[in-house]
């Protein structure tokens, strides 16, 4: 019988809106090999799992890679100290980290989202009311919401390649 060391860790999941991606979230962990009792709690968005396998750092690696893979949206956070969880890096604190890596305001993704929901609106009125041919209008009701829906469809897209295909990106 082998003598193994457990290790326990608890990460924050900053990000996490759903059930079902909690779900997904600590059955993938428990999937990957030297994690045990995998554990996500919605209400305080907390993951809880306890390592038993010889290379620590690559577990962590993997189980840091599946959350994102699962659900880019969410930053796995040290729950101790508040920082990103990081492999081969000076650990930071989150809102350090998003600073320095993207330069962009804090309310970007506002302005983003307003943007096309106002492209997406003016070719709606254009496929509305000019006088083009009806295949034309088609079209541009197409690109409208293509652009409004952008985000949307595209999580949708690549869940379909990560195999997850009837979730709540795909079925809207």
């Amino acid at each position: 019988m082998m003598n193994e060391v457990n290790t326990s860790h608890k990460w924050l999941l900053e990000g996490i809106d759903c059930a079902n991606c909690a779900a997904k979230i600590e059955n993938g962990v428990a999937e990957i090999d030297g994690v045990m009792n995998s554990n996500v709690n919605y209400m305080t968005q907390t993951l809880s799992f306890d390592l038993v396998a010889e290379d620590d750092v690559k577990t962590l690696s993997s189980v840091k890679t599946k959350i994102k893979k699962l659900e880019p949206n969410i930053t796995p956070l040290i729950k101790a100290t508040g920082q990103e969880v990081g492999k081969d890096k000076v650990l930071q604190p989150e809102k350090t980290v998003r600073k320095q890596s993207h330069n962009k305001p804090d309310n970007w993704g506002i302005q983003l989202t307003i943007g096309r929901l106002i492209l997406a609106l003016t070719v709606l009125l254009i496929a509305n009311f000019a006088s083009v041919a009806p295949s034309l209008s088609f079209g541009l009701f197409v690109v409208a919401y293509l652009v409004a829906g952008y985000d949307v469809i595209w999580r949708a897209i690549r869940n379909l390649f990560n195999g997850q295909v009837f979730d709540e990106n795909f079925l809207t």
